[in-house]
């Protein structure tokens, strides 16, 4: 806001008469400059004015107007803070539908420009709104989401307003004490910051607030200080307010007569400034204080006018107006939208994600973007429905704004009125038609960024986001990302098997290439033997001194090496054959009958060298003649891996503990736990337990698929369940549990 303007305002808490006329002069001078930023603002700060005094009616039609030309002229600031004074003026007249929805607006586009103090308002004037509503947990949460921005200002007419209104949360509560506090540091800013509305209205809670606690003298002398400066600076709404509690305090002390007086006084001012919901608290207290002092003609007078008023009040229905309110509310997330989900679970592409998802959303576009950091632009992965008009590449140069929320967007930026953003002709330009209302929300998944953009209206009038309505995208957000997790897994995972394959492909060549090497050995000695053999006796038969005798023993030599060989080549030859039989054989774990006990005792035993270093004691639990069928081969798999799990997790740093493996037979399912007294794991830890690739000793050896196998195994080849159980110090307990098969599945008993 501009450096004149924001002194004026200063000069209006001590002088509003002096201060109204100097930002019509203001205004004045503004208009023929041709300024309409400034002239916008100086219709704000005479807003202030009125506010502070209680005559908003006075403005209201100004401030309509005045928003309806910030958006025509795409000023961001300046509808925000007119769109904040709407939200105000409509709640003094109790139409809180229409006061929320200005606060929301208004909270969008001071995010959008950075408006802190106009965010801070809004926050406020929407916790008001829950309490005055009968919502105090609601209010409470805006007011914790407004810190951040209090505290960023540095302004101490908003950090006195933020305390005062804590204070009143907390009284919503029945937290005196805490109340007190926040009070007295209302009152503490306010002083600092020389604001006299604040200095009053902190005077009054904590005149109100003490005597709840009981202390009457000091709240009798801070409710006369209140009173005195709302009625020095005209502060009309306070100084009702204030009576209200004087006659309270009044009660207390069994004055009846100047009781009754001060509710009198509250409800003509309450008159004035048009609070349909304080006439009406104090037309109940009237007909209470004169029932009690026997006034009984008074009490029925007063009886009439709250009857007319309740009617009023029941018209503008406070109950419809909650739930409005809870689904304009774009903070928090309802269940009910999980539909949304369940709806989208099909295993689709991008684009028939966007068009599955349009109608759920109920907007009219959807585009994504990702970005190329290449080429240092975004590109147009998918849109629904398909334009020729929307740009393909969102460039720096072209789109500095589209380019930094596709780069620097954190959460859903709604906003309502996008013709008053001060990118608005560039997100036309983006698009390629006329907009009105926009949501920007932002896709982060590893290392791809992109940007979803919805739009509704196109330029037809805007779109009041709701909380249902970031809720949805924020759900389609995490489809979005949840498909590029899933195309990334899926890329992993081929990558991981195709490397297995090679592993597993170089094994079996170094085993196959083993057993070959001896008897391809023994068939090259053996041939070398017989040349040398064949030489000598060459050599004996040209000299001619071959001998009988010789040649017999060639001929013996001979016959073993051409044996030797033989036997050797067909070694060869039946290694050749079972390595090309390989990929022919198919393997089928059968279910067969066994004596559990006895199969579970040989598959832990065979284990017990895992823990060759440590002294950990193996406990078998279960009836030793259950029989019954399993399939060996998985039981095996399982078994081992709970094992192999324990080895590198379970007692890391201790010499001793102890695996319980426990067996029943309970309503024809095989129930088979596992328990150990080892290091245990946080419940964050134990959800994830199944995930693939999930270990909690990244890069250390292991690859985090041996409880996704047992998972599997379980589950798809046994048909059964898996639950794991566990905390911090406490070990862990793996509990599985399978149905046995019909007759005409089982093998022979195994033995």
């Amino acid at each position: 806001m501009d450096t004149a303007l924001r002194r004026i305002d200063r000069i209006s808490r001590d002088h509003p008469h002096l201060a109204f006329k100097l930002a019509i002069h203001f205004a004045d001078q503004a208009e023929q400059s041709g300024r309409s930023d400034l002239l916008l603002d100086s219709c704000y700060v005479r807003y202030l004015i009125h506010e502070r005094r209680g005559e908003t009616n006075l403005i209201a039609n100004e401030i309509e107007a005045g928003i309806q030309q910030a958006h025509q002229l795409g000023l961001t600031a300046q509808g925000a803070r007119l769109l904040q004074a709407r939200g105000r003026i409509a709640q003094i007249e109790g139409r809180y539908q229409q006061a929320i929805e200005a606060w929301m607006q208004a909270l969008e586009l001071a995010h959008v420009c950075e408006d802190y103090a106009t965010a801070v308002e809004a926050r406020i004037g929407l916790a008001q709104a829950n309490t005055e509503l009968k919502n105090p947990d609601e209010g409470y949460r805006y007011l914790l989401a407004a810190k951040s921005d209090v505290e960023h200002s540095g302004d101490d007419y908003l950090a006195a307003k933020y305390a005062i209104n804590l204070g009143v949360s907390a009284i919503q509560y029945e937290q005196w004490d805490r109340a007190l506090s926040y009070f007295q540091t209302g009152l503490h800013y306010s002083i600092q910051g020389h604001i006299r509305e604040y200095i009053a209205e902190s005077y009054w809670h904590l005149g109100h607030t003490e005597m709840e606690l009981g202390q009457l003298p000091i709240a009798e002398q801070h409710l006369a200080q209140a009173i005195e400066l709302a009625q020095k600076f005209h502060y009309l709404w306070l100084e009702s307010v204030c009576l209200d509690s004087q006659a309270e305090l009044y009660q207390r002390q069994n004055n009846p007569r100047a009781e009754i007086e001060c509710l009198c006084r509250a409800y003509r001012l309450a008159e004035q400034t048009g609070s349909l919901a304080r006439q009406l608290d104090y037309a109940i207290d009237l007909v209470d204080a004169n029932e009690r002092e026997g006034q009984f003609a008074a009490a029925l007078h007063w009886m009439h006018i709250e009857r007319r008023l309740n009617t009023e009040h029941f018209r503008r229905s406070l109950e419809p107006v909650h739930r409005n309110m809870k689904a304009l509310d774009i903070s928090e997330q309802d269940a009910h939208e999980q539909l949304l989900t369940l709806s989208l679970q099909d295993d689709v592409g991008l684009a028939p994600l966007l068009a599955k998802a349009k109608p759920l959303l109920n907007v009219d576009w959807l585009g994504l973007w990702f970005s190329n950091p290449y080429l240092d632009s975004g590109e147009l992965a998918a849109e629904a429905p398909p334009s020729q008009n929307t740009a393909r590449l969102i460039t720096r140069s072209e789109f500095p704004a589209s380019h930094r929320l596709l780069n620097q967007l954190l959460s859903p930026l709604p906003l309502s009125r996008a013709t008053l953003h001060e990118a608005a002709s560039e997100f036309a330009r983006l698009l390629g038609h006329p907009i009105s209302s926009l949501m920007f929300v932002p896709i982060r998944q590893a290392n791809r960024i992109g940007l979803l953009l919805l739009s509704n209206g196109q330029g037809e009038g805007h779109h009041n986001w709701s909380r249902d309505d970031v809720f949805r995208a924020s759900l389609l957000q995490q489809l979005i990302e949840r498909w590029l997790a899933n195309e990334e897994r899926q890329q992993l995972q081929q990558e991981i098997e195709r490397g297995e394959r090679v592993s597993a492909l170089g094994s079996l060549v170094a085993a196959v290439a083993h057993d070959l090497n001896t008897p391809t050995g023994i068939c090259i000695t053996t041939a070398s033997i017989l040349e040398n053999n064949v030489a000598e006796l060459n050599a004996q038969f040209e000299s001619g001194k071959m001998a009988k005798s010789t040649l017999a023993s060639f001929i013996e030599q001979q016959s073993s090496a051409c044996d030797t060989i033989n036997r050797n080549l067909q070694r060869i030859v039946s290694l050749i054959e079972r390595f090309r039989d390989i990929p022919k054989q198919q393997y089928s774990d059968h279910w067969q009958m066994v004596n559990l006990a006895q199969l579970i005792s040989g598959l832990s035993h065979e284990q017990a060298h895992l823990f060759a270093k440590q002294t950990i004691q193996i406990q078998l639990q279960g009836d030793d003649r259950l029989h019954t069928a399993v399939p060996i081969m998985t039981l095996a798999q399982i078994i081992t891996q709970l094992f192999e799990n324990a080895a590198k997790h379970a007692f890391i740093g201790r010499p001793t503990g102890t695996i319980t493996l426990a067996w029943a037979r309970k309503a024809q399912q095989i129930q088979l736990s596992y328990q150990d007294n080892g290091l245990g794991m946080p419940a964050d830890l134990v959800r994830k337990i199944f995930d693939p690739f999930f270990t909690s000793k990244f890069g250390q050896g292991t690859n985090g698929l041996g409880m996704t196998r047992v998972y599997q195994l379980i589950t798809q080849q046994m048909h059964g369940t898996v639950r794991v159980e566990s905390e911090m110090g406490q070990g862990l307990s793996i509990n599985l549990s399978w149905p046995e098969p019909d007759k005409t599945e089982i093998k022979p008993e195994y033995s």
